[in-house]
């Protein structure tokens, strides 16, 4: 919260405002992006590298790009594309130090909370305080990046998947249209 107090709400809401621009932007015109994808998905990277880019506004930035993949007629490369897109978040989240952080309840709190078992000294130390933060800030950033990703990402139904789905809601309503039906 300190982060945000120091940039001024003004900042923050501006930001926010910017990346769903980008997130509209990267909707409405997949098509015309679709040809820069590349060249997009390596200056996000960079910036991500170099950070550039806070945590909101990479998601944004990868959500831009999940919308413009999209547009890309190829199912293989749009998957690839996808899986690059996503490959930190995954990694991050089958890492491991996730994988061992979530073993257990006990190891979720020990590592996302700094709990022990039995009462320590350890839990007031500050490099521990600070490595507990850094921890859950890594788990929440996979998840949230992972989220942006599923949130924007269109799977093309088969031809036959889609004509069973219409058949179900079809079902369905008449169901729900006769009287005395569950």
């Amino acid at each position: 919260a300190g982060g945000k107090a120091a940039l001024g709400e003004t900042v923050v809401l501006l930001r926010r405002r910017a990346g769903a621009a980008l997130i509209a932007l990267g909707k409405a015109v997949p098509g015309q992006l679709e040809p820069h994808l590349g060249l997009l998905a390596n200056r996000v990277a960079e910036m991500g590298q170099r950070g550039a880019l806070g945590e909101m506004q990479k998601m944004h930035c990868l959500e831009m790009l999940v919308a413009v993949t999209n547009a890309v007629p190829d199912p293989a490369r749009r998957k690839e594309l996808v899986n690059q897109i996503a490959a930190d978040a995954v990694g991050e989240w089958t890492s491991s130090s996730v994988a061992s952080l979530i073993a257990s309840p006990e190891a979720l709190l020990v590592g996302c909370l700094g709990l022990q078992a039995a009462p320590s000294s350890a839990g007031a130390d500050p490099s521990t305080v600070l490595e507990v933060h850094g921890t859950v800030r890594r788990v929440a950033n996979a998840l949230n990046t992972l989220q942006s990703v599923t949130r924007r990402v269109t799977v093309p139904q088969a031809p036959h998947l889609a004509a069973a789905h219409a058949a179900l809601l079809h079902a369905q309503t008449q169901a729900a249209a006769t009287p005395g039906s569950p």
